[in-house]
């Protein structure tokens, strides 16, 4: 076999490794995100002292001798065991159910592919348990004026603000189509909530609704013109829609209500560099710097706008500054139509080998 097809394949299953190790880190996410939700956490069914939930219940994952395989309250997954504690039962001189108990959490070290199949069996488990948790109308009134929910409950009718929750649940889970339908029948109820408002915007940019999102923010800044995260976001789907005017004038007043904020001074430079403006982008990137001087974003975003204004060296040095603070970013790069002309440059490359990192050489990254 020559160099070149072992090379090809190999780059073949280095991109598979990487697509595995980042999908297992979104799900890892994902998971501590629902457990941190469920409180308090359940206690293990015939377990005195582990709160936990079993990732397999049904047996259907090959564990490879692992035994109970359980996430617990912090999202992480463990192997739960049961057993005797002799220490306590020779310092009592008796048998106490209670003290003899010996539960013991194990930390699995698991590759990617063995994580995700039981991070997300845990995940499912927990989302049930959120389910049922949240699946109750009763609110307090407190709890009803918090959410913006003022309506009179009636038997059997869930509150606006319990289908937020439950809508917040199947967000978290990444399940946004449910999460929108819980979204619109809080609304239905209450036209003003502005948590419904809001995050069922969010759910509909998830799953690629720019209009219908853009319309649940536009409500939202009706209701409240100064919020900073409704106008990121909205400048945000202007942005993706090719609107740079509107975008620019949601991210400037923005600014203007909050100077120092990084991810709005970056976004801002975005716009700027769409609009062919390149050395205005500059200074709203390192004014992003200046703030939080280990944004990776914000170097990742200078390095575009010195490739924008032709400054290989410079594009180069914030590249690298970039990869070392997130090397997520070198896959980025590989894919990104403005750097991707470097990414088979002696240069660039030296970068990413100081870093000790093997990523494909091809300019588009496959």
């Amino acid at each position: 076999m020559d160099k070149d097809t072992e090379r090809e394949i190999l780059n073949r299953k280095s991109s598979a490794d990487r697509v595995l190790e980042k999908t297992a880190i979104e799900m890892e996410s994902l998971l501590k995100e629902a457990c941190l939700a469920l409180r308090p956490f359940p206690s293990f069914p015939n377990a005195f002292f582990t709160n936990a939930i079993e990732c397999d219940p049904n047996g259907l994952i090959g564990n490879d001798g692992n035994g109970c395989v359980v996430v617990t309250e912090n999202g992480e997954l463990h192997e739960l065991d049961f057993g005797v504690d002799h220490d306590a039962i020779e310092m009592l001189g008796s048998w106490d159910p209670v003290s003899a108990r010996k539960e013991t959490l194990r930390p699995l070290e698991l590759h990617p592919r063995d994580y995700l199949l039981f991070a997300y069996s845990g995940l499912v488990a927990v989302t049930e348990a959120l389910l049922e948790k949240n699946s109750s109308p009763v609110t307090s009134p407190e709890q009803e004026k918090l959410s913006g929910d003022y309506s009179t409950s009636q038997p059997g009718i869930q509150s606006a603000a319990s289908l937020v929750e439950e809508g917040n649940v199947y967000f978290t889970v990444s399940q946004y189509n449910l999460a929108i339908d819980r979204y619109t029948s809080a609304l239905e109820q209450e036209p003003k909530q502005i948590s419904a408002l809001y995050n069922r915007g969010r759910a509909n940019s998830h799953i690629g609704a720019l209009q219908d999102a853009l319309r649940d923010y536009h409500q939202v800044l009706n209701l409240v013109p100064d919020d900073l995260d409704t106008l990121n976001n909205r400048g945000l789907l202007y942005l993706e829609d090719g609107k740079l005017d509107a975008a620019l004038e949601d991210f400037e007043k923005a600014l203007a209500l909050n100077t120092t904020d990084t991810t709005l001074l970056v976004n801002k430079g975005l716009v700027l560099l769409a609009k062919e403006e390149p050395l205005q982008s500059l200074n709203s990137f390192k004014a992003a710097v200046e703030q939080d001087p280990v944004d990776p974003a914000a170097h990742y975003a200078i390095a575009k706008a010195f490739m924008a204004l032709g400054n290989r060296t410079e594009t180069l040095q914030a590249l690298q500054t970039a990869f070392r603070l997130d090397n997520s970013y070198i896959e980025a790069a590989f894919n990104d139509s403005a750097i991707s002309q470097l990414s088979n440059e002696p240069d660039f490359l030296e970068i990413i080998k100081e870093l000790g990192l093997d990523f494909p050489t091809t300019g588009d990254g496959k």
